[in-house]
């Protein structure tokens, strides 16, 4: 078996919800996110997204940007929690798991004692993500800074341009 080399950090896809969380939580202290029962530093990371998305004056081209780094989550997910194989004469990886909670919200079924749950990626497309998800993860890092300064200048929008 080939080990799975990238020119991608261990540590990809943190920096993400490390500055997704830093936005909602900054909206939230500037009042700009009113939070419910759940404050905006316990939320789940799906609803840190969902807040972002929800934020007064944001620009539909980062509101999309949020959904893209939805979308592209669960490759982040595979590559965190999922045992890795290449296929020798294949060029593709096969993911594996027997994580009961990963089963359940992904089947939406209990999962049976001998089931794994897979997925098999081409070495392509895997690469091609990875590269999507390292330059959103460029941007995310500069919104959030300017957010996180704006709402704590008072500003009430999140559109950064202005």
């Amino acid at each position: 078996m080939k080990a799975f080399r990238t020119r991608f950090p261990p540590t990809f896809g943190r920096k993400t919800d490390l500055n997704l969380r830093r936005i909602v939580e900054a909206a939230a202290a500037a009042g700009i996110l009113q939070e419910t029962k759940t404050k905006a530093c316990d939320l789940k990371i799906d609803k840190v997204e969902s807040a972002i998305q929800s934020l007064p004056g944001m620009p539909t081209q980062n509101k999309r940007a949020i959904a893209y780094i939805k979308e592209w989550r669960l490759v982040r997910n595979l590559l965190a929690h999922f045992a890795l194989k290449r296929f020798p004469n294949h060029d593709a990886y096969l993911f594996m798991t027997k994580s009961a909670e990963d089963f359940r919200e992904a089947m939406n079924v209990e999962p049976e004692p001998h089931v794994l749950m897979t997925a098999v990626l081409e070495c392509k497309s895997l690469s091609a993500a990875l590269s999507e998800v390292v330059g959103l993860e460029k941007w995310l890092s500069y919104a959030a800074a300017e957010l996180v300064k704006a709402f704590a200048g008072g500003v009430k929008i999140a559109d950064i341009g202005h």
